[in-house]
C-alpha cells in the first residue's frame, strides 16, 4: 500500500522567525517615531494632535494650581445607605470612622493629597465620588453625624491644593 506523504517546507521555520523579526523592527520603529506624539489612525491616516497638557482640561487638578478653587459641596457620612457594605473604608484603604481630622472625597485630586477647604481648614482627599463628578465637586466627610450632614447640604465652597 503506498501512501502519500506532502513534502515538508524546509523553511518554514526561517520565513516564520524573518516575519517576527521584520515585526518587531517595525513596532520599535514606530515607538521611538511617536513616543513624544499621540497619534491616532482614521481612515488610514496617521495624524498627530498638538501639545497635550491635562491640566488644561476643567475636569483635571494639577498639584501646581494653588489659586481657590470654588466647587459644589456636599456632605457624606458613613452610613451602608450612603456607601456600601463598608461604610468606613475608604478609597484609599483607611478606616474613616477612626480618623479625627477632616476628610473629602474627590476625583481628580490625588488619594493621600491634602487640600484647605475653606470653613474646615486642611483635609485629606481619602475617597472617591460618583465618577460623574470632577474637580468642582466635592464631598465633605461628617462621620455619622446625619443631621450635621444634612445641615451642611449642599452649597459652593473653595478650596486650594496644599
Amino acid at each position: 500500500m503506498y501512501c502519500y506523504k506532502p513534502k515538508k517546507n524546509k523553511h518554514k521555520d526561517t520565513i516564520i522567525l524573518l516575519g517576527a523579526i521584520a515585526t518587531a523592527f517595525i513596532l520599535a520603529f514606530i515607538i521611538v517615531s511617536f513616543e513624544d506624539h499621540t497619534i491616532y489612525i482614521d481612515n488610514g491616516e496617521i495624524e498627530e494632535t498638538p501639545e497635550f497638557n491635562p491640566c488644561d482640561l476643567k475636569e483635571v487638578v494639577c498639584e501646581d494650581e494653588t489659586e481657590w478653587i470654588t466647587a459644589e459641596a456636599s456632605a457624606y457620612t458613613s452610613r451602608v445607605e450612603e456607601c456600601d457594605d463598608s461604610p468606613c473604608i475608604s478609597a484609599n484603604g483607611m478606616n474613616i470612622c477612626e480618623y479625627n481630622g477632616c476628610i473629602v472625597a474627590n476625583n481628580s485630586l490625588k488619594l493621600n493629597s491634602y487640600v484647605e477647604v475653606e470653613g474646615f481648614g486642611k483635609c485629606l482627599v481619602a475617597d472617591r465620588m460618583n465618577r460623574r463628578y470632577g474637580k468642582n465637586n466635592m464631598d465633605i466627610y461628617f462621620g455619622k453625624d446625619l443631621k450635621k450632614a444634612l445641615k451642611f447640604g449642599r452649597r459652593n465652597i473653595k478650596y486650594k491644593i496644599l
